[in-house]
């Protein structure tokens, strides 16, 4: 059988030919997350975009969240009995006119773009937010004489986790990119089964800071090429592992 090459191959060399290489190029908060579990799942989840099955957990995070929308913008008349006892936190976020299920992105060089734009490096989901300003006794150099703070909301289901900090110092990042004119950023996750609250305040000064920390936390994920599997005790939930006739090796 003769062999050749097609026309459009002529002068270049056997091995020019090669797969493209996959990597992330953009990132947020649960696909930094997916990655610290495991590179392959991250590349499986994200990057193949193989779907997991649905679970009743997931079903019940999705139920809170469109009740939560819906009840701040006044939507429903009664409260939900799926928001647990956060009524009072409610009232708050309607009595200063929140905005509900806010899709903020950003570029490389933190300037706002479109979700959907290539350009889009940051991606943050915002459950609620609110701003609050105040009079300043006096202007300053970079500020003026309103003094605003933002408030960022995220309903939780599910456990109150340590880690859950690092996604409320990401919440700032992007508040302060967002309102460049505010003072601080109260970030809050709202446990929706315990009645929890954990809340941290971020000044203005704090920004640089939470920018040089989050871009050494995703650094190697978005050098990643090869995204190896990092076998643990999470493989035995895992819908790509091998068990579960998933494409993983382990």
């Amino acid at each position: 059988m003769a062999k050749r090459m097609a026309l459009g191959t002529k002068g270049k060399r056997p091995g020019m030919f090669k797969q493209a290489v996959e990597r992330l190029i953009a990132w947020s908060y649960s696909r930094w997350k997916d990655y610290e579990k495991c590179p392959a799942y991250c590349k499986f989840k994200h990057i193949l975009r193989m779907r997991e099955p649905d679970n009743d957990a997931m079903a019940n995070g999705t139920i809170v969240h469109q009740l939560g929308d819906k009840h701040v913008r006044g939507v429903l008349k009664k409260f939900p009995k799926e928001l647990g006892v956060f009524q009072q936190e409610f009232k708050v976020l309607q009595a200063n006119n929140a905005q509900t299920e806010q899709e903020w992105a950003f570029d490389r060089a933190y300037n706002q773009v479109s979700w959907f734009s290539k350009e889009a490096w940051l991606r943050i989901k915002v459950d609620a937010h609110y701003l609050v300003q105040r009079a300043r006794k006096a202007a300053t150099k970079n500020r003026g004489l309103v003094q605003t703070t933002v408030t960022i909301v995220d309903y939780k289901t599910g456990k109150n986790h340590a880690d859950h900090a690092q996604q409320r110092s990401l919440y700032a990042l992007g508040g302060f990119v967002m309102y460049p004119d505010a003072v601080e950023v109260i970030a809050e996750h709202w446990y929706i089964d315990s009645g929890e609250i954990e809340s941290d305040t971020f000044l203005a000064k704090d920004l640089p800071k939470l920018q040089k920390q989050w871009e050494q936390r995703t650094r190697a994920m978005l050098a990643d090429t090869t995204f190896v599997p990092r076998p643990g005790a999470y493989c035995r939930w895992c819908a790509f592992s091998k068990v579960k006739g998933g494409p993983c090796k382990f």
